[in-house]
């Protein structure tokens, strides 16, 4: 069946904009962390400039002038800073439905491609928040297309271009500094230059790291200095060696198990016959592949969903004082743990498809036949080595951290363009369904988190505003009290005074307390209505 030119990607647009309307991203309030990340674009717009006291790990300064230019036309307000993540994640998504079919000349796998990363729910989740994760990933999508292009022609102006792009995404997020890093070693094996030659190919690593550095000191020298990793340092990380080994052990399981589970249905179509045109060594080297990783994928089973982002059937941080929302019962037990063995038996699959990868690499660089789609997946692997190293050294880890890994191994499976012919009709309609039924549970469970968010707020403005309630006095969640009073709060708690709060929001009711307000809204997944309470201390 042939489409029109522009059919999918009017498509991806249409739907983006159907799950908008289904979610509802209107509401001046913040979700998670994005409190913090709102508060210098606060002082830029009503007080014209650059001021943040917060503490936080992203450098953060493109973001918060992108989120600035959205709050320009109306002032200062959280569903602005929203809409400035939606226009970048349906940004993303196009930019990768472009990238695939850049590869695979297949407009319908480009399309499953693109439609994988539009419902997938930290994707969808965090594209409605002020959260870092879509400019961060939609920008390392665009320069990994730019770097791509530079690989095959070999143009200067690729370069710069990704080169600006990778820039502006590491001022973001520091993080996005590997992939200029890959990019350098996939060029040495591209151009194979001297050694005194070779460093001009890691020179857009070294500005992007210039640029990061250059931005530490600018936000210290207005008084906005950066404490990442809490304050820690990348040596205070690594200098228990027990530590390191025990995260690579576990996140390294959890990268394999979310990829694997979202990418399930390419996973299947790209496993028939992956093995068939390798020798009999390769073949080894594939079906061993997978066998270190067992250990980890076996233990790191049952935690699954790891959270805090994706828990069981509930999206999104909670963050109020009972720290809980009401949760979906079996039957729906049954189908989680169905879905748990999908993510497992994907990632044995998936590993065995890498396998192959990394077989015919050695095989063509032992015969010093790379090619450019050779050069495309050290280039990813290297992406993907880089960023799961940056992963491993921080105490703290976050489910919603995996969102890059997805588009990576699935580039890195299709990076040989080998996807010219039709797609399967049948395997199509398996594929969407699949992605229908993670749509909708990505839809209605973030449109959930912003209801339940929505009430949480209602019940806040109404003590504030109606009953004159200071806010010092509420114990609103971490949200409500990060935004007014900052977070210099007792370790482990969320409050000034977490024991003598005289109100306090939650979802349930607490012992000691009285309930005196009561904030309903409607939950899509299930479809009930739930409610938000204020409680009185007694």
């Amino acid at each position: 069946m042939k489409f029109n030119r522009f059919f999918f990607t009017i498509l991806l647009v249409l739907i983006w904009l159907i799950t908008i309307l289904g979610i509802n991203p209107i509401g001046n309030f913040p979700l998670n962390d994005d409190w913090q990340y709102a508060r210098p674009v606060l002082y830029l717009v009503t007080q014209g400039h650059y001021y943040s006291p917060d503490a936080y790990s992203p450098i953060l300064i493109a973001q918060v002038y992108w989120g600035a230019l959205f709050c320009l036309p109306g002032g200062f307000s959280f569903t602005a800073l929203r809409f400035s993540s939606l226009v970048m994640g349906i940004a993303g998504v196009l930019g990768f439905y472009y990238l695939i079919n850049y590869l695979t000349r297949n407009k319908m796998i480009s399309f499953i491609g693109a439609f994988i990363l539009l419902t997938n729910p930290f994707y969808l989740l965090h594209a409605h928040s002020f959260m870092t994760d879509i400019p961060f990933l939609t920008l390392a999508i665009f320069s990994i297309f730019l770097y791509f292009k530079s690989l095959q022609t070999g143009e200067m102006k690729f370069v710069i271009a990704a080169t600006i792009t990778v820039i502006i995404a590491t001022l973001i997020r520091q993080f996005c500094v590997v992939i200029p890093f890959a990019y350098g070693v996939a060029a040495l094996f591209k151009y194979r230059p001297k050694p005194l030659q070779a460093f001009k190919h890691f020179i857009p690593a070294l500005l992007a790291v210039a640029a990061y550095n250059i931005g530490l000191w600018w936000l210290k020298h207005i008084g906005s200095e950066l404490r990442p990793y809490e304050g820690g340092s990348v040596l205070e990380f690594i200098k228990n060696p027990a530590d390191v080994a025990e995260h690579i052990f576990e996140r390294t399981g959890h990268i394999l198990h979310y990829s694997a589970f979202f990418l399930f249905p390419i996973i299947v179509y790209r496993f028939r016959g992956c093995l068939r045109d390798l020798s009999t060594k390769e073949k080894r080297i594939a079906l061993i592949f997978p066998i270190p990783f067992i250990p980890s994928l076996l233990s790191m089973w049952h935690q699954l969903p790891y959270g805090p982002i994706l828990r069981k059937w509930v999206l999104g941080a909670v963050s109020l004082k009972t720290d809980d929302v009401p949760n979906v019962h079996p039957p729906f037990d049954i189908l989680l743990n169905i879905l748990i063995a999908i993510a497992f038996i994907g990632a044995i699959l998936l590993l065995i498809n890498v396998g192959t990868i990394i077989a015919k690499l050695v095989t063509a660089y032992k015969t010093k036949t790379l090619s450019n789609i050779s050069l495309y997946q050290i280039f990813i692997l290297g992406t993907m080595l880089g960023y799961a190293l940056l992963l491993y050294v921080p105490v703290f880890f976050f489910d919603r951290y995996t969102s890059l890994f997805v588009p990576l191994f699935l580039l890195l499976l299709f990076a040989d363009g080998k996807e010219s012919k039709p797609f399967n009709p049948f395997v199509f309609a398996l594929s969407l369904a699949f992605l229908l039924f993670i749509g909708y549970f990505s839809t209605t469970a973030t449109h959930d988190y912003l209801a339940w968010n929505r009430a949480r707020w209602a019940a806040a403005n109404h003590l504030i505003l109606e009953e004159h309630i200071s806010v010092h006095r509420i114990e609103g969640g971490k949200e409500f009290n990060g935004w007014f009073m900052g977070l210099d709060f007792p370790p482990g708690t969320s409050t000034p005074n977490p024991d003598l709060s005289e109100y306090v929001i939650a979802h349930n009711n607490l012992k000691g307390y009285k309930i005196v307000g009561q904030y309903p809204y409607q939950n899509y997944f299930p479809y009930e209505t739930r409610n938000v309470y204020i409680l009185h201390k007694q």
